[in-house]
């Protein structure tokens, strides 16, 4: 206790670490769960349409969760797409594919405007190094 009454702020700093942790323990449990379903649906031919839409739909949280994600579907489309078996089941890739593209959708507006922000801010930025009276970065 006398700890936290001398250093309060490092009580509020270690929620940050912990609040930057659970987002990544969030991506690990979801691509563990994205792992169990690839290898049901890609390698063991296993599972109906609702193992696809689950496949696609954590897919898709893969993406909303981290950028990695992207990485990842790709990766995973990709080993499913090279197997030799692939042929049989391309019908299966194609929906899942289809179905995490639509998944994925709606956060793409989102990811252009963030994006867009970003630059505005940078740009802000750089003004204000040459101009030392202003204060804020907020848009004009």
């Amino acid at each position: 206790m006398g700890r936290f009454c001398c250093r309060p702020l490092c009580f509020f700093s270690n929620i940050a670490r912990l609040l930057e942790v659970r987002s990544y323990m969030l991506f690990l449990f979801i691509l563990v769960s994205v792992l169990v379903l690839h290898w049901r649906v890609a390698v063991e031919d296993d599972g109906g349409k609702g193992v696809i839409v689950a496949y696609s739909l954590l897919l898709a949280l893969l993406f909303y969760v981290h950028y990695v994600g992207v990485f990842v579907a790709l990766g995973l489309f990709a080993h499913w797409l090279l197997r030799p078996q692939t042929r049989s089941s391309l019908s299966r890739v194609l929906a899942a594919g289809v179905l995490t593209l639509l998944f994925v959708s709606p956060g793409i507006p989102l990811l252009l405007s963030q994006r867009s922000l970003k630059m505005h801010h940078d740009r802000q930025l750089v003004l204000s190094h040459n101009d030392p009276q202003t204060l804020s970065f907020a848009p004009s």
